[in-house]
């Protein structure tokens, strides 16, 4: 997710670039450095692979995201009971259990178990098949799953709760059998790990200062015309880095709110972004008032 989302950003960048009237392509540029970052994020997942492979003999594992939110989706269940087993996936062999909840599909050890339970080999097939899958739920049921993950993609724009994400008191038998005894005793340490009730009010704070920091961001936008921006050089620098910044955060909840699911940890991870780009605006229009004030004064004397 973390490279699509490099791509998206760099992408629009290099538009926003192109809009406001120059494009510097230098390798260490604007638009040269986020390229040579994209490059080698896919040279290091290529690097990584192939040395998993030249030791184990196998190439990396990665979990079924896609299979599992089309199966929790509903597309993906409707599909895979129409067409096993003569569609041959692997995931027919698990047909009576669906539809079952991604996370319980891919974590899960109970009775809804899927993923984390299967063979190592079926496991293997689970994760090649799941684009092979995609495609075949879309071919079946294409207004269903195109309109299933466009849903998912906007709704994990609010999906910004961290009550999964903080280890408390409460969850102490997590702790103790996921983590190592150095860490287990460090988070006992943290605030939150000793009042669970404070993560409701993080994830209310959470919530209040994006939604004021995106009010403050798509009115900055709105209020300054293309004719200002292009001729104040300092401002169409702040105009793309909010842009862009607006985007990305946007683009991280299509991406994983259709690559994977609606989750609040997902979000969460880049939403500090939209209040740091609000007090970048807010510090840059008290400056640029001042900076007016201070030559109407000086017109004036």
């Amino acid at each position: 997710s973390h490279i699509a989302l490099l791509v998206a950003m760099t992408a629009l960048f290099l538009m926003v670039c192109i809009w406001r009237g120059g494009v510097r392509l230098s390798p260490f540029g604007p638009v040269g450095l986020p390229v040579i970052a994209v490059l080698c994020g896919m040279a290091g997942q290529l690097v990584f692979s192939s040395a998993v492979k030249s030791v184990t003999g196998e190439p990396p594992l990665s979990r079924p995201h896609l299979t599992a939110h089309l199966v929790d989706m509903g597309p993906g269940t409707h599909f895979a009971r129409a067409s096993c087993p003569e569609s041959g996936f692997a995931i027919c062999d698990y047909v009576e259990k669906l539809p079952v909840n991604w996370i319980d599909f891919m974590f899960s050890v109970d009775e809804n178990a899927i993923f984390e339970t299967a063979p190592t080999e079926q496991k293997r097939e689970l994760s090649a098949e799941q684009f092979a899958f995609t495609l075949s739920t879309l071919k079946a049921n294409p207004w269903a799953t195109t309109l299933g993950f466009l849903r998912d993609g906007i709704v994990q724009l609010w999906s910004l709760s961290l009550e999964d994400v903080a280890l408390t008191r409460e969850r102490e038998e997590f702790l103790e059998s996921h983590f190592p005894p150095d860490l287990v005793r460090k988070t006992r340490q943290t605030y939150l790990y000793g009042h669970p009730e404070n993560v409701f009010m993080l994830n209310w704070a959470t919530y209040l200062t994006s939604a004021l920091s995106a009010a403050v961001l798509i009115v900055w936008v709105a209020g300054g015309s293309a004719i200002a921006v292009r001729n104040d050089r300092y401002a169409s620098n702040l105009y793309a880095v909010v842009w862009t910044c607006l985007f990305g955060v946007a683009a991280n909840a299509l991406i994983c709110g259709i690559l994977a699911s609606p989750y609040g940890r997902f979000q969460a991870r880049v939403v500090w972004i939209l209040p740091f780009v609000a007090l970048l605006v807010l510090i840059a229009s008290f400056a640029r008032n001042r900076r007016r004030s201070g030559s109407d004064e000086t017109l004036a004397s």
